[in-house]
């Protein structure tokens, strides 16, 4: 992250970096008012059969059954320290349906640099119900997300290659679109495959 945010200043966006314990907060209360937000993270997808959130004793088991907005996120600062205050059910996770009720409409692009963002239940008349999902319905028009397990070096590479691209006047699809050239010259495939763009 501290290696994108130079790329952020010199052109010419006023930029926020959030880490640490407040990262979490500030997240789920100003997410409105950025038009590229970039969150460097570890994502997270369970199926009905891989077991249960971590956060899944403090919700609705049914809910979390037939819906999978509940059974996939973003793991946050407090995570690995979770507190037991009853009023932060998913304290240290972003569940999907959370953002899902953010208004993200003001966001041209979302980018996630974690694991595994794009996958969900697979439904016949909503395609993929996950985390990318509830982002489309906050309103984000241009999502960047994975389909597996990305290497944190290679993604890192890729990010600061992805915005390059971005910042000299391309599309997210066309940036997108022209990042792997520069990747596969030194990363296998498999290290940067896994990034799609949804609109």
């Amino acid at each position: 992250m501290e290696a994108l945010k130079p790329m952020f200043a010199s052109a010419g966006y006023k930029n926020t970096l959030l880490s640490g314990n407040g990262f979490s907060d500030t997240l789920r209360k100003s997410l409105e008012g950025y038009s590229i937000i970039h969150l460097a993270t570890h994502g997270f997808y369970f199926d009905t059969l891989q077991g249960k959130p971590f956060y899944a004793d403090k919700l609705n088991k049914e809910a979390i059954k037939n819906e999978p907005l509940y059974r996939c996120g973003l793991a946050l600062s407090g995570a690995n320290n979770p507190c037991d205050n009853p009023e932060l059910e998913t304290q240290g996770y972003l569940p999907g349906y959370e953002p899902a009720n953010t208004g993200l409409r003001n966001c041209y692009l979302l980018a996630l640099s974690a694991c595994e963002t794009g996958l969900g239940d697979v439904r016949n008349n909503l395609g993929v119900d996950g985390l990318s999902r509830a982002l489309k319905i906050g309103g984000a028009p241009h999502l960047l997300i994975s389909w597996w397990k990305v290497p944190d070096a290679a993604t890192a590479v890729f990010m600061k290659q992805f915005y390059t691209f971005l910042f000299a006047g391309k599309s997210p699809a066309a940036a997108l679109q022209a990042t792997p050239t520069t990747m596969s010259k030194t990363y296998a495939a498999s290290d940067w495959g896994a990034f799609i763009l949804v609109e």
